[in-house]
């Protein structure tokens, strides 16, 4: 299965590849989330090793590691410098048709 990201109008509006965009979503806590709390994925403490190493490679380099605007931004941003995520995390996420759409 091969995905890519979306562009459907069914995303927020507020989508943007702007980090100072202001919106309801432009908080710490949209760069903070994993990968799994975005996808709807099923999720372990490993969720908290990751938000605790995005605030140290802020408090490191001085600037956020991924700075989101939005959920949409934050996994575009994500995949950009990790790569797409495994089939099996797009397979059983609940909100993979949100962000991915699916090329035959």
């Amino acid at each position: 299965m091969r995905c890519e990201p979306s562009t459907s109008t069914e995303l927020p509006a507020n989508h943007t590849r702007d980090p100072h965009a202001t919106s309801p979503d432009s908080s710490l806590f949209v760069r903070l989330r994993s990968i799994e709390v975005v996808l709807g994925y099923p999720y372990t403490f490993s969720i908290d090793m990751w938000s605790l190493g995005c605030i140290a490679a802020e408090l490191f380099l001085g600037l956020p590691l991924f700075p989101g605007a939005s959920e949409y931004d934050l996994l575009c941003r994500i995949v950009e410098m990790l790569g797409q995520p495994k089939d099996q995390m797009l397979k059983f996420s609940k909100n993979t048709h949100k962000y991915f759409t699916v090329d035959a």
